[in-house]
């Protein structure tokens, strides 16, 4: 199974490739990295290099993006982003210009008969409303942020390109990452907050929201590159348990040895908080991220991933043994 790889030098980019390798060996995965090399990545492309990945330099703001002339493959995993939700609208062009000058680069000639999975985000589709229940595939689109509005913008080019060029596409839009090693990925600021000592982490925050584990996203994108069992889907992305960010940070806290007091807010008035945080006046001005920390605006059904993908998850709970702070 041939494949090229975007993002190789990232969070995920970098766990996929080592599976692909593992897999199907390093002659069977091409890597498209940064030219210039940002220092930031250097490590990440040294571990490339030492796995015997062939690496391809790139511009995702250049047409054409790379020179794609002797690449064969039969899978492409598109995980090239900007992940930051507070990023500005500038920093975001790669996540919506950047798909439609790869896509538009490697031509009709290459992707046809391809298929194309795209690293997607809950964010692209988001609330329109006070949450009712867990968000579904089926929701319309109410992305209320720059990087939302970003990433659902990739999917729609995505779609018309599959139309035009005649190739299968998938888009896992995943609840947040997180991994073992808590200095990096999405528990990094939960983390933050306790060894800090900020009095937030006390706050029984009454916000819902899915994960995912690392290695189980990794395991679900080469399925969905590999069976073909989602062609044609965005389907959403977690473990299939729903969290809060009070428990969360609860347990991180206990990790850090950290037992002291808690400051609990009345459930009342959390009520009252959620039910303001919707009106139109105060919705422009709450930020986005404090938003989801009082709703539940990350939170998924992940049911039908579940349908799709039969192989067991593993959850934050199942994995405190192997936590390293």
């Amino acid at each position: 199974m041939k494949t090229l790889v975007t993002g190789a030098t990232g969070f995920l980019g970098l766990a996929l490739v080592k599976e692909l390798v593992t897999a199907h060996g390093p002659d069977s995965v091409v890597a498209l990295v940064r030219d210039p090399v940002p220092d930031s990545e250097r490590a990440a492309v040294a571990e490339l290099e030492e796995w015997g990945v062939r690496l391809l330099p790139c511009d995702l703001f250049a047409i054409p993006v790379a020179d794609f002339s002797d690449v064969e493959f039969e899978v492409l995993y598109h995980l090239a982003a900007e992940t930051d939700s507070a990023a500005d609208e500038q920093r975001l062009l790669v996540n919506s210009k950047g798909t439609s000058n790869l896509l538009d680069s490697l031509g009709r000639e290459r992707l046809s008969d391809t298929r194309v999975v795209l690293a997607g985000a809950t964010a692209s589709i988001d609330r329109g409303h006070p949450p009712r229940t867990l968000m579904k595939e089926t929701d319309p689109p109410h992305p209320r942020t720059a990087y939302g509005r970003s990433k659902l913008n990739a999917e729609e080019d995505l779609a018309l390109f599959a139309e035009s060029f005649g190739f299968e596409c998938v888009i896992p839009r995943f609840s947040p990452i997180w991994t073992t090693d808590l200095s990096t990925g999405f528990l990094k600021a939960f983390k933050e907050q306790a060894v800090g000592r900020s009095v937030l982490r006390r706050v029984n925050w009454p916000g819902r929201i899915t994960m995912i584990r690392r290695k189980d996203a990794v395991k679900i994108l080469r399925h969905f590159g590999e069976s073909g069992t989602a062609d044609g889907r965005a389907v959403h992305i977690g473990d299939g348990h729903v969290y809060t960010y009070a428990g969360l940070m609860k347990d991180i806290r206990r990790l850090c040895r950290d037992s002291k007091w808690s400051l609990p807010i009345p459930k009342f008035f959390w009520s009252l908080i959620r039910f303001m945080v919707w009106l139109p006046v105060v919705r422009s001005k709450v930020p986005w991220r404090l938003s989801c920390l009082i709703g539940d605006d990350l939170a998924v059904d992940s049911s039908l991933l579940r349908q799709l993908y039969t192989n067991t998850m593993t959850s934050w709970r199942e994995s405190e043994d192997e936590i390293r702070l």
